[in-house]
């Protein structure tokens, strides 16, 4: 059986780490709907796995598809005017 890394970020920029949550219930929760995924994630991940807190952080993949659509809608300047 194949385990995920859930991380839960919070508002404040930390996160909780559950290792081991099965495929099945990654993919329950992911498909819950938003109303449900709240109570689904404390019943089902929050009381039954062991989290571990630290700070929600950005992969290297994330961030460099984040400068890609930066720059992609990023606005003209004005050089860009005088061509």
């Amino acid at each position: 059986m194949t385990q995920i890394l859930c991380q839960h970020a919070l508002n404040d920029g930390t996160a909780i780490d559950y290792a081991g949550v099965g495929q099945e219930v990654w993919r329950r929760l992911s498909t819950a709907s938003s109303s449900a995924a709240w109570s689904f994630y404390r019943d089902n991940i929050e009381e039954e796995f062991h989290g571990t807190r630290g700070r929600a952080s950005a992969s290297p993949t994330s961030t460099a598809n984040r400068s890609a659509l930066d720059a992609l809608f990023q606005t003209p300047s004005a050089h860009d005017d005088e061509a």
